[in-house]
């Protein structure tokens, strides 16, 4: 039974994590005084989008750094000592989630984006590329796939919507 929560928690982190950014992104706009100003509900979900969803990719780290048999086999590939790289990649993405929770500056906020669509998007289309040579493994296609592609896409959206309606006062 905890087994199963803490392989819930660790291997479908891209799953809970945008429920979880929703949730407390609600919340908090609820603590702010409710959904009328857009510019407020906007910065709460980019906050908390980024905390958790493009923070949540350092997961990877861990999983690709301590883990990385495991983490190939997942995916349908052979463990490979450019885990290391792709296990750098993550932290960084995950890192620049995390801080763009907290830096509210929107050039920050748009360096931070485009960090996590490049490096997602970019594993989305190698996912794509290894199931057209066959690669059908569970961590290749469905959900993870789906949030390589859809997580990074919301960031941005939301972003954009941020440099329209301004980065409110806290």
């Amino acid at each position: 039974m905890i087994a199963d929560i803490i392989a819930f928690l660790l291997g479908k982190i891209h799953v809970w994590t945008p429920m979880l950014a929703i949730l407390l992104a609600a919340l908090s706009i609820h603590r702010a005084g409710g959904f009328s100003n857009r510019a407020v509900v906007v910065d709460r979900f980019f906050a908390w989008w980024m905390l958790l969803v493009a923070g949540g990719v350092f997961n990877g780290f861990v999983m690709h750094s301590f883990f990385p048999g495991f983490t190939a086999h997942l995916i349908g590939w052979a463990e490979s000592p450019f885990q290391r790289e792709v296990a750098y990649a993550d932290a960084a993405v995950g890192i620049m989630g995390v801080m763009a929770f907290f830096i509210r500056d929107k050039m920050f906020r748009l360096g931070a984006v485009v960090v996590f669509v490049i490096c997602l998007v970019g594993d989305g289309f190698g996912h794509l590329i290894e199931i057209t040579g066959g690669d059908m493994a569970e961590y290749n296609t469905g959900s993870l796939l789906l949030a390589d592609l859809l997580s990074p896409t919301i960031a941005a959206i939301l972003l954009f919507f941020q440099f329209r309606l301004g980065v409110p006062e806290r």
